[in-house]
């Protein structure tokens, strides 16, 4: 019997050599591990951006407890200065110039002097008005000026407080561009927007930290008007409002930033079919259906031709007008759209938003963070939610008086 000596191969040197049977092997083996390292150091830097998330909503929840202290009173959406009845020119009666979420500045407006950011807040005009023009909405280089200080200063200035480290869109945008405006006579007296308004875009700042204003059942959508959360417009409510305790009442959780563009019902997208399936919160649903007109929506709360509770996603098929990716766009401002959400639908629900421009809607929580959000409760303390959460118990959760027994997050 004859035996076969192994062959080892050598290069020109006389050294032993890897066949390439062997250097495949090598390169594979070295392929799986980068497969199963890489998912573990996403993993652990999205566990260390949720910590960060969690340490600035932290600092909301120190800043609105010192506020409190300060003020007696919860930090709400509302005007910087008592309104006076001041209008624009041909405006009547006064509260219809202007809906109040155009009006009102946002409940992290009010916390700055409390996170170490009194200098921004000092460049915030005491006025009666962010918005003045009620159709066009955004805040204008020009528009917004009181003895001599524009709105759009402080509203351009990023806060890096207010930016969750998970979302890495840009921390100003240009929000909304405008196609047309017509300026308003400068009044004598009080609140004015400038003699020329050519109707440019601002640019503003962002944020993904939203204040709770409740479950946004029956009419409680409508922040003109109490809402069964910790806050709405101009209505001032203290801890001793949260009779279900601290620790069951959510204050502020979070969103994700919109891409700042806008498809308009003659534009190329149809309303009623969303820009990114996949991404639905990229831009939010718009629409005029069933909002109450001037004055009256200041009076009757709700929606005239939605019935009460209504499914969003049938919402967002029958009653799209347009796609508005301003989400967070802007730290400063009072509108829904921008520093709100509601408990009407768990956390990152796969539909997107829908609301109108009378300050109501159904505005989700929703973040990068894998499976939830991060939610900031009355106490002070910081929990993550998952998105399974049970609808019902999310949305107790968000009321000040749910009278219901819940465990907490």
């Amino acid at each position: 019997m004859t035996t076969r000596k192994n062959r080892e191969f050598t290069n020109v040197y006389g050294n032993k050599a890897f066949t390439l049977v062997e250097l495949l092997v090598v390169i594979a083996i070295i392929g799986i591990l980068i497969a199963l390292l890489l998912p573990a150091v996403q993993a652990a830097r999205e566990a260390a951006r949720r910590i960060s998330c969690t340490n600035k909503q932290k600092q909301l929840g120190l800043a609105m407890h010192t506020y409190t202290e300060a003020n007696k009173k919860l930090p709400t959406f509302a005007v910087m200065a008592q309104r006076t009845g001041t209008v624009a020119e041909g405006a009547s009666p006064p509260e219809a110039a202007c809906c109040f979420g155009a009006k009102a500045t946002s409940v992290l407006s009010r916390l700055l002097p409390y996170m170490e950011q009194a200098q921004v807040f000092s460049q915030i005009p005491n006025c009666e008005w962010v918005y003045l023009n009620c159709g066009q909405e955004h805040i204008r280089l020009n528009a917004m000026v009181y003895n001599g200080t524009s709105m759009a200063t402080a509203g351009r200035i990023p806060i890096p407080a207010f930016r969750c480290p998970s979302d890495g869109g840009p921390l100003t945008i240009n929000t909304i561009a405008v196609s047309a405006a017509n300026p308003r006579a400068v009044l004598p007296t009080g609140n004015r927007e400038a003699t020329l308004d050519p109707g440019e875009a601002s640019e503003t700042a962002t944020t993904n930290y939203m204040a709770c204003t409740g479950s946004a059942t029956g009419t409680y959508y409508d922040m003109n008007h109490p809402t069964d959360g910790a806050f709405s417009y101009e209505i001032w409510k203290g801890f001793e409002a949260m009779t279900d305790g601290t620790t069951n009442v959510m204050v502020f959780s979070e969103s994700i930033i919109g891409d700042g563009s806008l498809d308009s019902n003659g534009g190329t997208i149809n309303p009623s079919t969303p820009p990114a399936p996949m991404q639905p919160w990229t831009r939010c649903a718009q629409s005029t259906a069933g909002q109450q007109a001037a004055p009256d929506w200041t009076i009757i709360p709700g929606l005239t031709t939605i019935e009460p509770n209504p499914d969003v996603r049938t919402l967002l098929i029958a009653n799209t007008e347009y796609w508005a990716g301003w989400r967070g766009s802007i730290w400063l401002s009072g509108r829904p759209s921008a520093t709100t959400y509601s408990a009407y639908s768990t956390p990152n629900p796969p539909y997107a938003d829908w609301g109108t421009r009378n300050a109501y809607g159904f505005f989700s929580a929703r973040s990068f963070h894998t499976g939830g959000v991060n939610v900031t409760l009355g106490d002070g303390s910081i929990s993550f939610t998952g998105n399974t959460i049970d609808l019902q118990v999310w949305r107790s959760l968000s009321k000040v008086n749910s009278g219901e027994t819940v465990a907490g997050l």
